[in-house]
């Protein structure tokens, strides 16, 4: 499944493919929201998550529990992500390199971001913003050596190589770092501006399929092809 941090560092959202669960880690209890979800993304500041059953995407605003219904096209492997203050959605097309730009409060296309060259040919199935709003990696999660990640205020692009396969990618969270999640279960940590390699760490589990960071950079959270997630304490040195 997903998952992804919420509000605060204590709430945790996940997903089981099909529905969309609250999860809150200090009291360890889980709450079923009753939201269809094969996939959702949640905005940097928690307060907005935008849901897809695969056919559609609403938005719901977790402040009031509102939920909107938006026009959005988005098909069964299309994948999807919010901007941190989100007010747009970020959606990249099965099979197509090209992601593009939605205004969340009317469901208009307002940009998008289309790979030149070699990568315009390649298979990126993964889209992940910073939560500074600065950058927006788009890569393959299922065994790609390489990312690109865009300036979204330049409109530029960078390419991010590493020598072993990456099946999982987040920002750190004030934006500062790109982690990668590989098939062999390290993870490695990169400068977002200047892509240099700055740690690998062997964590000992299986290939790792998902991860994210806490908005205060005390937690990575992952989960790994075999089911089990894992919470791990960020000691900064």
């Amino acid at each position: 499944g997903m998952q992804s941090f919420g509000e605060d560092e204590n709430t945790l959202y996940y997903s089981d493919n099909e529905k969309l669960f609250k999860w809150d880690l200090q009291k360890n209890s889980v709450v079923d929201l009753g939201l269809p979800a094969s996939q959702f993304s949640v905005s940097a500041v928690g307060q907005t998550l935008a849901l897809s059953d695969r056919q559609r995407v609403g938005i719901l605003n977790t402040a009031n529990q509102t939920f909107n219904q938006l026009t959005v096209p988005i098909g069964y492997s299309d994948k999807m992500a919010l901007s941190p203050d989100g007010s747009n959605l970020f959606t990249l097309e099965y099979q197509k390199n090209e992601v593009k730009i939605w205004n969340t409060a009317t469901g208009e296309q307002t940009g998008s971001l289309v790979p030149v060259g070699d990568f315009a040919q390649n298979n990126f199935d993964a889209i992940v913003p910073s939560p500074d709003g600065k950058n927006l990696a788009e890569y393959e999660n299922n065994g790609g050596y390489q990312a690109i990640v865009w300036d979204l205020v330049e409109k530029s692009s960078k390419i991010l190589s590493s020598d072993k396969a990456i099946t999982a990618l987040c920002f750190s969270g004030d934006g500062s770092l790109i982690v990668t999640g590989l098939d062999d279960g390290s993870v490695s940590f990169y400068d977002a501006q200047t892509l240099t390699l700055i740690n690998n760490l062997p964590l000992g589990t299986q290939s790792i399929v998902s991860m994210t960071i806490s908005a205060d950079n005390r937690y990575l959270v992952l989960s790994d092809n075999k089911g089990r997630a894992y919470v791990y304490t960020i000691i900064e040195s």
